[in-house]
């Protein structure tokens, strides 16, 4: 009789539940333009929930703990609107000042996650952030067992939002709206210090990540380990609990936690891309993510080399270089923290104003294409050359090493004729590899290497043997 009355207590309870909504539906919201918006939110069983918006009423009726209503795809609309939410169990909800515009899904560790107000002309920035027109939410770090974000709201940008705000988001958004003359919102889903895997879905990790599963039961049992670098830990606590929010595409700003896993990765990484976009229902979703900071440690060359092939391969996708950037960085803080982030930003933003919104403009620096071998030289092509390769200082170029078995590099000449780059050493005789802005240069954060196009854009690390 107890069991009875406690499975009726408890079926009572759940038809009873108040209505309750993610708070990425909040005041000054930005909704994505030219998609359908769901909304959505959780109730009692049979609450019935109507939402008007733009003129026009949805309604449903909650089933399964849950309710969901869409609305048409709208144009860009700078008129901010009002949406209004209510239930059959009295609840009422108004969400002031909304905007459709573009809203862009930032996430990743801490160089994403890093404050403007931390950053080189992040003073100045924060000063002149005053526009109704950029919007920002941050997904607060979720870890217990919640359905989504409690406490958090959208805010227009200006002095008082923008410091605690993320660097880089904020100038791609920022540049974005800008150019384009339409509402821009980020979506800013972040937490510092973490692994690729916690971003993951489950069913990505079933593919079988050998090197992951068995270094993972090993840092559990670690005293200083974080949960939040367990398998789906974040993807299901903070991804989880904004999707699925309508966005125009992604930014992403992670690796140092996984920089000894570059081989994973290429099959990690292109694979999570890929279930985002699946999860927000269109695979054409563009991708754009950061290379990882010039920090001279064993295998980080071989992460960034990654991130280039990666990017090579992985559709609608770009990898915006920073090795030029790392030398800006605080004594109090870490060089794999460079404090330079709006150059990161505006990369990002060339990168979708060129491939998203159609702007005829060079948006990458040079990336490695062939290499071939004449009269004991390695010859290297690229593309993206842009007006013309360059040393970016007027100087020499640094940073080449060459290679007669792919695994032994020295030093060598390096220069550029007619956009290719001519490699050469005395004491290699048949090349079969070349190096650019690798460990080798191993110092105190001396990776000064400076191969660019006429633009001013650097030319990704890389590695590249030659094809049989």
């Amino acid at each position: 009789m107890r069991l009875l009355m406690l499975i009726f207590a408890f079926i009572v309870f759940e038809n009873a539940k108040a209505v309750e909504m993610p708070d990425v539906f909040s005041d000054h919201m930005i909704l994505q333009r030219e998609a359908t918006i769901p909304v959505w939110g959780s109730a009692g069983n049979g609450t019935k929930i109507s939402v008007s918006f733009a003129g026009t009423t949805k309604t449903t009726t909650a089933k399964d703990g849950v309710w969901r209503v869409q609305f048409a795809p709208m144009e860009a609309n700078k008129i901010p609107q009002t949406m209004t939410v209510s239930a059959t169990d009295g609840f009422e909800k108004e969400f002031k000042n909304i905007l459709i515009g573009d809203v862009w899904f930032a996430s990743g560790q801490s160089n994403m996650e890093m404050h403007l107000g931390g950053t080189k002309a992040g003073k100045k920035a924060i000063a002149a952030s005053e526009n109704p027109m950029v919007r920002l939410f941050k997904v607060p770090h979720i870890l217990e067992e919640k359905d989504w974000p409690v406490g958090t709201t959208w805010y227009e940008a200006n002095p008082q939002s923008t410091p605690s705000r993320s660097a880089v988001g904020y100038f791609f958004i920022n540049e974005l709206q800008q150019e384009l003359d339409i509402p821009v919102g980020l979506l800013d889903c972040s937490y510092g210090g973490t692994v690729t895997e916690t971003w993951c879905s489950p069913e990505v990790l079933s593919a079988g990540y050998p090197v992951w599963e068995a270094l993972e039961p090993i840092a559990i049992k670690d005293p200083n380990w974080n949960k939040r670098n367990t398998s789906s830990y974040l993807y299901n606590r903070m991804i989880k609990s904004v999707m699925p929010f309508p966005v125009k595409g992604f930014i992403w700003y992670q690796g140092e936690a996984n920089a000894e896993r570059a081989e994973e990765q290429k099959k990690l990484f292109p694979a999570m891309v890929n279930d985002w976009r699946k999860s927000w229902g269109d695979e054409t979703l563009p991708f754009y993510f950061v290379q990882v900071a010039r920090y001279e440690r064993a295998n980080w060359h071989a992460f960034r080399n990654a991130q280039r092939e990666i990017a090579e391969t992985l559709p609608y996708s770009h990898l915006a270089v920073t090795i030029d950037l790392s030398k800006d960085w605080y004594q109090d803080n870490h060089p794999i923290h460079p404090a330079t982030k709006k150059p990161i930003g505006h990369r990002l933003a060339l990168a979708a104003l060129a491939n998203v919104y159609g702007k005829d403009i060079v948006y990458s620096g040079p990336m490695v294409k062939e290499m071939t071998v004449t009269s004991k030289k390695a010859i290297l092509s690229f593309e993206h050359i842009g007006g013309g390769l360059i040393t970016l200082d007027d100087k020499r170029l640094r940073g080449f090493y060459i290679s007669a078995d792919g695994e032994h590099f020295v030093e060598a000449v390096a220069e550029i004729k007619k956009n290719t780059v001519v490699v050469s050493d005395k004491r290699v005789k048949k090349p079969i590899a070349v190096r650019y802005a690798s460990e080798d240069d191993l110092g105190i954060e001396g990776i000064h290497v400076n191969l660019g196009n006429a633009e001013g854009l650097p030319a990704s690390p890389f590695t590249i043997t030659l094809k049989n």
